[in-house]
This record gives C-alpha cells, sequence and structure tokens, in this order.
C-alpha cells in the first residue's frame, strides 16, 4: 500500500498502475517550463522534482485542473487503473464485517440489552466468536471467560454466562431445588457497579423514595427498578386489602442503600444497589441460620405464592427459590425473568444487538 500511495520523485498514477496489473509502461510526459521565481518545494507545474501536478492540493499551491492528471494518457490505460484505485480506497474505507455470535450468546446478550436499555455500547467479537461486553462506563467483561470453574468459584469470579446460566424458575414451588441451584446469586459485580453506581453516595445519588405498604423506602431509578418496585407494590396492596392475613409475611420490609458484602463472603450484597427488599425479616428464614440439609419445602410452598407473582411480574426474582435459601430477599432481575418467559415459550420481542457488534482488534 505505501509503493502505491507514495508520490515522492514519480508521477502517483504510475506507482498505482505498477501496484495493480497493467505491465504496459505509461507515455513519457513533457516536463515543464521550470520557473525559477517559485520556491523549489512548490511550483506552478507542482512539485520540485515531478513532471506532473500530484493528485491533490498542497498547501498554498492552488488547486490542480483535473485535466492535467491523465493528460496524454489514453483511455484503455486510465480506466483500469482508475477501477483499481477506487477498490483499493473502498477496501480501506469499508468496516471489516464482525464476527458471529453463538446462539446462546446473542440471545443473551440481546436479554442483557432489553432488560437494560443502552447499558451495553458495544460487543467486541474475536474470530473465534468470543465476545467482550463494553458497558457505558468503559467497563470491558467477557462473555465467557474460558474457564472451567467450580460452584464456588463461579460465584465469586463469574463471566456474564455464569450469571445467566442457571434458569430462573417461575411460578410456584413444587420441588426442593438441587444443591447449588440457586440463579440469581452468580452476580458479575462490575457490572452491577456500572448498573446501579459506583459506590456508595452515587447509589443514593440514583435513587427516590418509594412507598411499600405503608413504609417508605430508599430505591434505585436507574433502568426502571424503582418503577418496577413501585408497580410490585401496587400489585401487592391489592392483595394485602383482599387478604389481610398477607401482611405478616411481607411486613415490616427493609431496603434502602445498604452497602456492605454478603456474610460470610467478599461479594457485595444488592442491597449496597438500592435494588431489592427483604420482607418480614424475623419471619422468613435465611440458609445460613438453619442446619445444611434442612427440608425447607413446606416453609417456601407456604410463603404466598400471588405476592411471589406479583413481584416476578415486575422483574424480581424471589431468593426463596434458591438452594440457599433467602425467603424474605427479593431482587431487581428484569433479564432472568426474561430468560424465563423465554425458556417456556413465551414469543418476546428482544432488543437487535446488531449494531453493537464490533470485530475485536
Amino acid at each position: 500500500m505505501n509503493s502505491c500511495l507514495s508520490h515522492k520523485n514519480r508521477p502517483f498514477f504510475a506507482d498505482a498502475a505498477r501496484a495493480c496489473d497493467s505491465p504496459r509502461p505509461l507515455p513519457s510526459l513533457p516536463d515543464k517550463p521550470r520557473d525559477d521565481r517559485a520556491p523549489a518545494a512548490i511550483r506552478p507545474s507542482g512539485v520540485a522534482g515531478l513532471s506532473v501536478p500530484p493528485p491533490f492540493p498542497l498547501p498554498d499551491s492552488g488547486r490542480m485542473p483535473a485535466q492535467h492528471l491523465w493528460k496524454g494518457v489514453p483511455m484503455s490505460i486510465r480506466l483500469p487503473r482508475i477501477l483499481c484505485l477506487c477498490a483499493l480506497l473502498v477496501s480501506l474505507a469499508a468496516p471489516a464485517p464482525a464476527q458471529t455470535l453463538a446462539p446462546g450468546a446473542r440471545r443473551d446478550l440481546a436479554v442483557l440489552a432489553t432488560a437494560y436499555p443502552g447499558l451495553m455500547t458495544a460487543i467486541e467479537v474475536n474470530a473465534a466468536g468470543q465476545a467482550v461486553v463494553i458497558l457505558a462506563d468503559g467497563t470491558r467483561l467477557p462473555y465467557d471467560d474460558g474457564r472451567s470453574k467450580s460452584p464456588e468459584e463461579r460465584l465469586n469470579a463469574p463471566d456474564i454466562k455464569d450469571m445467566l446460566a442457571q434458569p430462573y424458575p417461575l411460578g410456584p414451588v413444587t420441588a426442593e431445588p438441587a444443591l447449588g441451584f440457586s440463579p440469581g446469586r452468580c452476580r458479575v459485580e462490575p457490572f452491577f457497579l456500572a448498573l446501579y453506581g459506583h459506590d456508595k453516595a452515587a447509589v443514593t445519588a440514583n435513587c427516590r423514595p418509594v412507598s411499600f405498604l405503608g413504609q417508605t423506602m430508599a430505591f434505585n431509578t436507574r433502568f426502571g427498578a424503582a418503577d418496577a418496585f413501585g408497580r410490585a407494590e401496587k400489585s401487592l396492596a391489592r392483595l394485602v386489602a383482599a387478604d389481610p392475613s398477607l401482611r405478616r409475611y411481607l411486613l415490616p420490609a427493609s431496603g434502602g442503600v445498604v452497602w456492605r458484602v454478603i456474610a460470610g463472603t467478599h461479594r457485595l450484597s444488592v442491597h449496597s444497589f438500592a435494588a431489592a427488599v427483604d420482607v418480614s425479616p424475623k419471619g422468613n428464614p435465611y440458609w445460613r441460620n438453619l442446619p445444611r440439609g434442612t427440608n425447607l419445602l413446606p416453609t417456601r410452598q407456604a410463603f404466598p405464592a400471588a405476592a411471589v407473582a406479583a413481584f416476578e411480574a415486575e422483574g424480581f426474582i424471589w431468593g426463596g427459590k434458591w438452594s440457599e435459601f433467602d425467603l424474605m430477599h427479593f431482587e431487581y432481575r428484569p433479564e432472568l425473568v426474561l430468560l424465563a418467559r423465554l425458556g417456556r415459550g413465551e414469543n418476546l420481542p428482544l432488543a437487535d444487538i446488531g449494531g453493537l457488534l464490533r470485530v475485536a482488534r
């Protein structure tokens, strides 16, 4: 390409001809009379040492008449070389096509783009189809880091694929979940930091007060979380009005910005981001407070299914469906609810991520 673009000591189109395909030499062009009054670097005829003007104007030299470029060159020689140069310029300017994402990756990333519009600004895909997601704050996250992980490693260092791998079960609880089946507990922490705020002050600034069955608590406004919580509360209020006995399962409730790690871990709780609520903490057990292997099915099933459904309808998941149960806990995870609805055959529109795809450099 350098030889094709160089114009030092020889005409521009002569180099293009040699780099392309024609073995025929260009006809020699007569030298123009030297103008000794002009500076050596710039003369009326173009660049010093050239017998023809360059194909573009130089600073302070004025525009070169287009007819000078090919003066004396037969059309049979001009046309192939012009086409060759056009093809070269088009190939340099055109973006390379994006690599293909695997169907599972495309679905997962389309679900994230649907649940959190605008959070992802690009998806870089390499020749092997491996994707890196770029978020609005500049965070870069691999969709699949390619590492084989134990269940504990998936909790402590998940990638996006791990975070979405376990399907959340919508509807009533019918059986004890398998050991380690806790959809939603694998969270990519940098993803949530970009989603809701990088520290307590940033999260607090993103919150607004929301009423919850007579209480008021702060909830994060970003990506529709507070609005979804408000809609869930209205559904719950109707249920409680119809059956006041439900209040004991739901109140008192605790939420707001509680910047802390999960007990026994180094991972931030979703309560840090004001995107979760704990209902009736004293009446709804947590797995660390009971012996391992406790059959909790009757307790899970005793929790009002209508209340769970009211939360799930607005994009919340319930910790009562986890192997490591947390019956008081609801958190806003619209991507998991969306995946669950797709998994049971619902025909739902997803965001088009084609415009986000880029070739990894």
